[in-house]
C-alpha cells in the first residue's frame, strides 16, 4: 500500500486488493458483537446506485449533511509501508460537492504528504460503498475502536481476487467507514484503517 494509492478515499477502497499478504498486529476486535445479517432490501431503495448493486449505507445527501465545513476524520493505519496515520479534511463544502485534503503521517508521526482533491461530488463519496449484490454480505455489529464505540453496518466484500475486504460504516456517522480491513485468502489481516478521531458533524 503506497501513499499515492491511498490519496483519495476512492483509491483506498480499490487499492486494498493490492496489499502485500504479510500479517500485521490487527486491532482488538474482542468487543465486536455480531447482531444479525441484514437483508439488503431492508435498506433504503434510493441508496441503490445502479442495478445489481446493494444499497449504500448512506445517501449522498446524508453524507453532505453530516460533513460541515472544516470537518475531518483521522485514522490509524496498519500494514501501510509508508504511513502510520492519515487525516481527511473536508472544506469548500457546497450543496453539490466539497474539497478533500488528505494528509499522511510517516511512521515517526511527522507529516509526509498533503494533497487536495477539489470538487468531489457527494455522489462520488457515496459510490465508494456501492458493491455488487453477489459480492457483499451486510451485517449489523457494534464495534469498539480508538475513536469510540459505534453501531455499524459491516459490508464484507468477496470478489474475484483472493481474500476479502471489510468496511464498517457507523450508523450515526455518515461518510467514510470508521474501520476497514483487508484479509488474505488465509484469513490473515494484512491492512487496517481505524478511526482515531473526528471533527464536528452537523
Amino acid at each position: 500500500m503506497t501513499r499515492s494509492s491511498s490519496y483519495v478515499i476512492l483509491a483506498l477502497f480499490v487499492s486494498l486488493t493490492a496489499c502485500s499478504s504479510v500479517g500485521i498486529a490487527p486491532a482488538d476486535l474482542s468487543k465486536l458483537e455480531k447482531f444479525k445479517v441484514v437483508d439488503p432490501s431492508s435498506l433504503p431503495r434510493e441508496n441503490v446506485m445502479q442495478p445489481g448493486c446493494a444499497p449504500t449505507p448512506y445517501s449522498a445527501n446524508q453524507i453532505r449533511d453530516a460533513m460541515p465545513e472544516g470537518g475531518g476524520r483521522y485514522y490509524t493505519l496498519r500494514g501501510d509501508s509508508e504511513s502510520s496515520m492519515v487525516y481527511y479534511h473536508f472544506e469548500k463544502v457546497t450543496a453539490n460537492d466539497c474539497s478533500v485534503e488528505t494528509m499522511h503521517f510517516n511512521h515517526e508521526g511527522l507529516t509526509s504528504d498533503t494533497r487536495t482533491q477539489a470538487h468531489v461530488p457527494w455522489t462520488e463519496l457515496q459510490k465508494h460503498a456501492s458493491f455488487a449484490l453477489e459480492e457483499v454480505t451486510i451485517t449489523e455489529v457494534r464495534l469498539a475502536l480508538i475513536g469510540g464505540t459505534f453501531d455499524c453496518w459491516n459490508y464484507t466484500v468477496v470478489g474475484t481476487l483472493p481474500g476479502r475486504n471489510e468496511y464498517y460504516f457507523a450508523k450515526d456517522l455518515p461518510g467514510p467507514p470508521v474501520y476497514m480491513r483487508k484479509l488474505d485468502e488465509n484469513g490473515t489481516v494484512v491492512y487496517e484503517m481505524e478511526l482515531r478521531d473526528f471533527g464536528p458533524v452537523r
